[in-house]
C-alpha cells in the first residue's frame, strides 16, 4: 500500500503557558510548522491550505522531523513563549500543522485542511473513515490550559487499552467528553493521563500481527533494501556468538513464536505466540493504536492463513517438496531450550531439551517440507470441519494423540487409525528415521569404551530413539502450540469472541480516538505491556533475559518505540540536549542502511541508555530517565517511572518498584508555593482495599505458583518461583518500599495518586501522620483500569463481591504503625499474654511495621511510632435514584408478610428474579467497578462542618457502559457507574479531625 503523508496524529502532547507541542508520525521528511490561534477558528474559503486573516493567529514555529526509517519520520513540533507572552488559562486555543516536504521527497506543502482532516466528509482521500479534527467542518483542533481555579480542573485518566477484547474502546469515550464542553475552556478536559499499557506488545491479536510485520518492514525501508536484523543464540552454544536474521515473516513467523520468546528471548510470560519482536513491529502497533491510516481489514489473517502461508513456501500444488529449504533460523523457531538444571526437569522436558539439531531438522523438514500440509494440519488440529463424522459426543474430534508415536502404543493402534489424517505418513517416517538412527548410534556405542560418559550418553539416546521419544515430545509440543489456534470461517463459535471481530470492533472507533488525542493535552507513562508482561520482574529474570541476545533486543526495541512514540512528547525540551538528544541522533542512524553490522554498532550504543548493559537497576543514574513533571496554575503533575529504576529484596521475590535514589529524583521535597495539590501517576497502584494489601498480597503470588505447578509443572514458572507478573508487582508486596514511597509523598500533604494496571476501577483514602503532626497528610488513590481490558477471571470473582465488600467494611489491616528501627519495648503486653508468632516476628524487623489489630487485649503502645496511617475504601454514596437507570436495583412490591401468605411462591419468585437481575449488575459496584472504565478527576471546596474555613474534596467519576460484555457490538453511551468523593485537605482555619490509629481503638475521618 502507498503510505499517506500523516501515518498517525496529530496528538496534542505537553501544553504549558510557555510551550505547546504536537506529535506526528509522517511518511516523508518534512519541516513542520506549528501555528497557534486564539479561540476556536475555522476556514470556509476555497483555498487548499488553511487561511484565517482576522488577526487571531498568535505565532508559529518550525521543527524538523527525525528520520527513523525510509518511510517513518517522527516529530514533536513545538512552539515556545516567553513568560511575558505566555498563554493564559480560561481561554481556548486552536492549532494547525503545516508540512513542507523538500523537493527531493516531492516538494509539496500540506496542512490539516489540505489533507482533508478538517472536513466533515465521512472518508479521507485514502478511503479511511474519518471525523473532522475540529468537531465541525472547517474548524481546527483546539485545547484549553489547566484553569487558575482548581475546582474547574478536569482530568481524564485510564490504562490497559488492549485490542483483542470483545468490548468497545474507552479511549473513544474521551472524544465524547471533549465534545460535551467544546466551547467552554473551564469545563473541557484539560489533561488526559494514560497511565500504562497503551499497547500490548505481548498479546497482539493473531489476525493483526502479519500486517504489523509487513508494515514495520516497509516503514523502515523494504522493499528499497533497508531491513532490520534480529539476533538469536541458535545455532551457537554461546549467547555471545549471536547469529542475525532478517526481521520478516519467514524468519520470525507470526503466531508461531513460542520458542523464540521462551527459548531465545528467555521471557517467562505466557503470552508467547503473538509477541512483538522487531522494532518495526513495535512502531507499527503504536501507529495502528491511534490512527486507522495504515490499516487494511482485508489483510486480517487467522492461524489457518498464517500456517498455510508458512507451509506453502515449501509446497507446490499442495504437495510438500522433499529437501525444500527451511528458514535459515529454523532451529530458533522450533528448538526448545531449558534454563533449569537438567536434573530438575521432568523426563519429558529432559528428552526434548537434549534433542540435537540434526534430528530436529529432520523432524521439521519432514513435517513442513515433505508431509502434505492438509495432513499435517489434520494431525495437529481438532477435526471441526463441520462434517458430522468429525464430531464425537457433541464435540470436535481431537487430533490423534501424539502418545501414539511411542512404540509401546503402536501395537494397540488399529489399521484404520494409522490411515487417518497424516498419521500414516508420520508413523512411517518415525519408524524409518529411528531405525536408521538407532543402527548408527548402536555402532558408535559398540566402539565407545564401556562405562564412560560417552557410552552412557549414546545408550540414553538409543533408548529415546527406540521409544520414538524425541519425535513424540516434539510432535506433542506442536499439537499443544498450534492445535488450538487453527481458526477458519467454519470454526466460528458464537459463545466465544471471534478474534477478527474484536479487531474490527477496535478499528471502528479509531476516528474518535484520533480526534480526542488531537484536542486534549496527553501524557503517557509505560507499564509492563509496552515491553512484555514480565518486564524487570526480579534479578533472576534480568540475568536470563539480558544474557539472551533476542531478549535484550526485544527490550531495546520496545523501549526505543516508547521513547519515540510516547516519552518524547511528555517532555520535548529534555530531548533537545544531553543523552536524550543523543538517543534521537543514534536512532536516525540505526536504519540508515541495511547493513547488519552497522545496526549492531548503533544498538550497542543504545542499550546502555536503557540500562540493558548491567544487572543492577536501582542506582543506574547513567540510563535515560523517564519520569517527568508538569506544573499547572494550582496542581503539580508528577509521573513516576515504576519499571526501570527498581530495587529488589531477593533474587526471586517481588520488586521494589522505585529505589531510594530514584524516589529522590522523581518526587520533590515539598509542593511549590501557590500550588494546592500534587497529582502523582504511579502505573502500579500504591495501596488498594486495605484488606487485600494486608491479607491477600503477601500470599497471592505464591498461590499462583502452586496452581501453575500443579497444572503445568515448571512449564509456566520456568525455574522462576514467585514471579507471576499479575500477582507480584503491587507496591504492597514490598511493604518497605511502599512505606518509603509514602514517606516521600507525605511532605506534599495533599496527594492524589492515579494508577491503572489492575483491570478495575476504585478509590481509596489514606490519612498519614508523622510523629509530631497535629493533623494528617491526605493521600488519595484513584484507579481506572482498563480502557479496553477486563480480565476474564474477574467476572466470576465479582459474583462474590458482596462477601468481599463485607471484609473491606470490617477494615482488616487498614491501619499501620511504623518505627524506623527495631528496639525493645515498642509495645507493652499484659502479663501472661500470648502474642501470635507472626506478629511477634514483625517486632524484630527494621523498619518495624505493625497492624493495630490482632494483639492481646490490653496491649499498649509504649514508644510513640515514627509514623502511622489509616487507609479506607471509598464508597459511592449516591441514592439509588441518582445512579444510572441500567444498574438501579429493581424494587420489590411484596412485603415480609407475603412470604407466609397463600401467594408466597410468587413472592419468592419475585425476590429471586430481582436478585438474579442485580447479579448481572454486580460489575458496577459502589466500591469496585469491574467493567472497563475511564476516570474523570475533579475538585471542589465545601464549607467546613462545625468550624470555620473550608475543606477541599477530590471527586472520582468512573464512566462505563452496562452492556459492554452482554452486547459488545452495540456501542453504548458511557455513564457514571461509580462515583467516589473524599476529603483531601482542610484550609482557611479548618482542621482535619481524625484520631490517630491506636491498638484496640477504632478511628476514622470526621
Amino acid at each position: 500500500m502507498d503510505f499517506p503523508l500523516i501515518l498517525s496524529g496529530p496528538i496534542l502532547r505537553r501544553v504549558e503557558p510557555t510551550l505547546v507541542s504536537v506529535w506526528l508520525a509522517l511518511s516523508k521528511p518534512c519541516t513542520v510548522e506549528l501555528s497557534l490561534w486564539n479561540g476556536r477558528v475555522k476556514d470556509d474559503s476555497s483555498d487548499i491550505l488553511f487561511k484565517f486573516i482576522d488577526g487571531a493567529k498568535i505565532t508559529e514555529a518550525t521543527t524538523e522531523t527525525r528520520r527513523i526509517g525510509a518511510n517513518l519520520h517522527v516529530v514533536v513540533a513545538t512552539v515556545e513563549f516567553t513568560p511575558e507572552n505566555q498563554l493564559l488559562p480560561g481561554r481556548l486555543f486552536s492549532y494547525n500543522v503545516t508540512m513542507l516536504v523538500p523537493p527531493d521527497a516531492g516538494g509539496t506543502v500540506q496542512d490539516l485542511k489540505s489533507l482533508g482532516l478538517l472536513s466533515d466528509a465521512p472518508k479521507l482521500p485514502s478511503g479511511k473513515p474519518h471525523l473532522p479534527l475540529g468537531y465541525e467542518n472547517g474548524f481546527l483542533p483546539s485545547f484549553s490550559l489547566p484553569p487558575a481555579d482548581l475546582t474547574q480542573l478536569r482530568i481524564a485518566h485510564g490504562s490497559c487499552r488492549r485490542i483483542n477484547q470483545p468490548t468497545d474502546d474507552g479511549m473513544a469515550w474521551v472524544d465524547g467528553f471533549i465534545k460535551q464542553s467544546l466551547n467552554d475552556p473551564n469545563q473541557r478536559l484539560h489533561q488526559l493521563l494514560l497511565t500504562g499499557d497503551q499497547i500490548y506488545a505481548d498479546d497482539v491479536p493473531q489476525p493483526l500481527l502479519p500486517q504489523l510485520i509487513l508494515r514495520g518492514q516497509k516503514l523502515l525501508g523494504l522493499p528499497a533494501g533497508i531491513e532490520e536484523f534480529l539476533p538469536t543464540i541458535w545455532p551457537n552454544a554461546n549467547a555471545k556468538d549471536a547469529s542475525f536474521w532478517p526481521a520478516d515473516i519467514n524468519h520470525f513467523p507470526p503466531a508461531m513464536r513460542q520458542q523464540l520468546i521462551r527459548s531465545e528471548a528467555r521471557f517467562s510470560t505466557t503470552d508467547t505466540a503473538h509477541h512483538l519482536i522487531s522494532f518495526g513491529e513495535f512502531a507499527a502497533l503504536h501507529l495502528f493504536s491511534w490512527c486507522n491510516e495504515l490499516w487494511d481489514l482485508d489483510e486480517l489473517k487467522d492461524f489457518d492463513d498464517i500456517f498455510t502461508e508458512f507451509a506453502d513456501q515449501r509446497e507446490v500444488d499442495g504437495v510438500g517438496i522433499k529437501n525444500a529449504e527451511l528458514p535459515d533460523n529454523w532451529g530458533a523457531i522450533f528448538k526448545k531450550r531449558e534454563f533449569a538444571l537438567l536434573e530438575d526437569l521432568s523426563d519429558d522436558d529432559k528428552g526434548e531439551a537434549e534433542l540435537d539439531d540434526e534430528t530436529l531438522k529432520k523432524f521439521v523438514s519432514f513435517l513442513f517440507c515433505e508431509l502434505p500440509r492438509p495432513k499435517l494440519k489434520a494431525a495437529l488440529k481438532p477435526h471441526d470441519s463441520g462434517d458430522p463424522s468429525d464430531v464425537r459426543d457433541g464435540k470436535p474430534r481431537k487430533p490423534l494423540d501424539a502418545d501414539l508415536l511411542l512404540i509401546k502404543n503402536l501395537a494397540q493402534m488399529s489399521d484404520a487409525k494409522k490411515k487417518e489424517s497424516g498419521f500414516s505418513e508420520i508413523l512411517t517416517f518415525a519408524r524409518q528415521h529411528f531405525d536408521e538412527e538407532n543402527k548408527q548410534l548402536e555402532e558408535l556405542r559398540k566402539k565407545a569404551p564401556t562405562d564412560t560418559e560417552e557410552s552412557q550418553h549414546l545408550q540414553k539416546k538409543i533408548q529415546h530413539l527406540q521409544e520414538h521419544k524425541h519425535f513424540h515430545l516434539f510432535f506433542k509440543r506442536l499439537q499443544d502450540d498450534f492445535g488450538g489456534k487453527f481458526k477458519t470461517s467454519k470454526d466460528a463459535d458464537p459463545k466465544k469472541p471471534n478474534p477478527k471481530e474484536e479487531v474490527r470492533l477496535f478499528y471502528q472507533t479509531l476516528p474518535e480516538v484520533r480526534r480526542a488525542l488531537a484536542n486534549v493535552s496527553t501524557y503517557m507513562v509505560f507499564d509492563d505491556h509496552e515491553i512484555t508482561d514480565d518486564w524487570n520482574l526480579c534479578p533472576l529474570w534480568r540475568d536470563r533475559v539480558l544474557a539472551a541476545p533476542l531478549g535484550k533486543a526485544i527490550m531495546r526495541n520496545g523501549m526505543l518505540a516508547f521513547a519515540l512514540f510516547q516519552g518524547w512528547g511528555n517532555d520535548p525540551l529534555k530531548f533537545r540536549q544531553g543523552e536524550h538528544k543523543r538517543l534521537l541522533t543514534l536512532t536516525q542512524q540505526l536504519f540508515a542502511t541495511g547493513d547488519q553490522k552497522k545496526q549492531q554498532e548503533i544498538t550497542d550504543l543504545l542499550e546502555p541508555m536503557f540500562g540493558l548493559n548491567q544487572q543492577e537497576q536501582a542506582d543506574n543514574t547513567k540510563q535515560l530517565s523517564w519520569h517527568f513533571s508538569v506544573r499547572g496554575p494550582k496542581h503539580l503533575l508528577l509521573a513516576l517511572d515504576c519499571r526501570t529504576r527498581r530495587s529488589f529484596i531477593s533474587r526471586y521475590g517481588p520488586p521494589g518498584n522505585i529505589s531510594d535514589s530514584a524516589l529522590k529524583e522523581q518526587i520533590p521535597e515539598k509542593l511549590p508555593a501557590g500550588l494546592e495539590v500534587a497529582i502523582v501517576i504511579s502505573s502500579l497502584p500504591v495501596f488498594a482495599a486495605p484488606m487485600f494489601d494486608e491479607l491477600v498480597a503477601p500470599l497471592v503470588y505464591r498461590t499462583f505458583d502452586v496452581k501453575s505447578y500443579l497444572e503445568h509443572r515448571d512449564k509456566i514458572i520456568q525455574g522462576m518461583p514467585g514471579t507471576n507478573p499479575d500477582a507480584i508487582e503491587g507496591w504492597a508486596n514490598d511493604a518497605e518500599r511502599m512505606e518509603a514511597l509514602l514517606k516521600r509523598l507525605e511532605p506534599l500533604r495533599r496527594v492524589v495518586l492515579l494508577s491503572g494496571d489492575v483491570h478495575y476501577g476504585s478509590s481509596q483514602q489514606m490519612s498519614y501522620w508523622k510523629k509530631d503532626d497535629p493533623e494528617p497528610a491526605r493521600i488519595v488513590q484513584l484507579i481506572s483500569s482498563g480502557m479496553r481490558n477486563v480480565m476474564g477471571m474477574v467476572f466470576p470473582a465479582d459474583r462474590h463481591f458482596g462477601r468481599v465488600q463485607k471484609l473491606i467494611a470490617a477494615k482488616i489491616g487498614n491501619e499501620r504503625l511504623g518505627w524506623q528501627k527495631k528496639a525493645d519495648g515498642l509495645l507493652e503486653f499484659p502479663a501472661g499474654a500470648r502474642v501470635v508468632p507472626a506478629l511477634k516476628s514483625r517486632l524484630r524487623t527494621s523498619p518495624v511495621l505493625l497492624p493495630t489489630t490482632g494483639w492481646p487485649a490490653g496491649t499498649k503502645i509504649k514508644t510513640v511510632p515514627d509514623w502511622v496511617w489509616r487507609a479506607d475504601a471509598i464508597r459511592d454514596d449516591r441514592a439509588d435514584k441518582d445512579r444510572p437507570e441500567s444498574i438501579k436495583p429493581e424494587e420489590i412490591s411484596r412485603h415480609d408478610s407475603d412470604l407466609t401468605g397463600a401467594d408466597f411462591v410468587k413472592t419468592y419468585q419475585e425476590i429471586v428474579k430481582r436478585h438474579a437481575s442485580q447479579l448481572r449488575k454486580s460489575k458496577h459496584g459502589r466500591q469496585t467497578l469491574v467493567a472497563h472504565n475511564v476516570g474523570i478527576v475533579s475538585f471542589n471546596y465545601k464549607a467546613a462542618e462545625s468550624q470555620p474555613g473550608r475543606t477541599l474534596h477530590v471527586l472520582h467519576e468512573l464512566y462505563a457502559v452496562f452492556s459492554a460484555i452482554e452486547a459488545p457490538h452495540t456501542p453504548q453511551r458511557p455513564e457514571i457507574m461509580t462515583r467516589h468523593e473524599t476529603l483531601l485537605a482542610a484550609v482557611e482555619g479548618a482542621t482535619i479531625k481524625e484520631q490517630r490509629p491506636q491498638i484496640g481503638v477504632a478511628g476514622g475521618t470526621q
